[in-house]
C-alpha cells in the first residue's frame, strides 16, 4: 500500500508544536479499492485517526489527491502521540480492510523544532 504524509507538500515537515492532527492520504489504485479499508484500523506509528466529538465517525474522506483516477482515503491522524526529537524519519501506517485483510505502507516525515 501506498501511503503519502501532508499530501499537499513535497517535503513531509512538521515542527515539534505542531497542530493536534496531520494529513495521511492511503493512495487508491487498481489493485486497492480504499472504500474496502475500515478507517478504525488506520494507526500511524501506532496512533490512530481522529475522531468527531465523543462519536465513532473517523476524520476520513474519500478523494481523488494524486489525480490519478482512484479514489484515495484522506485521514486525520493524531500527531499529540508522537515522542520523537527533531529528524527524519520513516514513518509506517497499518490498517486493515473490512474482509481483516492488513496494509501497510510508509512515508518520510521530517521533524523541526520551532
Amino acid at each position: 500500500m501506498q501511503i503519502d504524509i501532508k499530501p499537499e507538500s513535497e517535503i513531509n515537515t512538521i515542527t515539534t508544536n505542531a497542530g493536534r492532527v496531520i494529513p495521511v492520504a492511503i493512495l487508491g489504485s487498481p489493485t486497492l479499492d480504499v472504500v474496502s479499508i475500515n478507517p478504525r484500523t488506520i494507526r500511524l506509528e501506532g496512533i490512530d485517526v481522529m475522531l468527531v466529538g465523543k462519536s465513532d465517525k473517523s476524520l476520513c474522506k474519500q478523494v481523488d489527491i494524486n489525480n490519478d483516477g482512484h479514489l484515495d482515503l484522506l485521514c486525520d491522524v493524531r500527531t499529540t502521540g508522537f515522542r520523537v526529537n527533531p529528524g527524519t524519519y520513516t514513518f509506517r501506517l497499518k490498517a486493515e480492510t473490512y474482509d481483516k485483510t492488513i496494509l501497510r505502507g510508509e512515508d518520510q516525515l521530517r521533524i523541526i523544532q520551532k
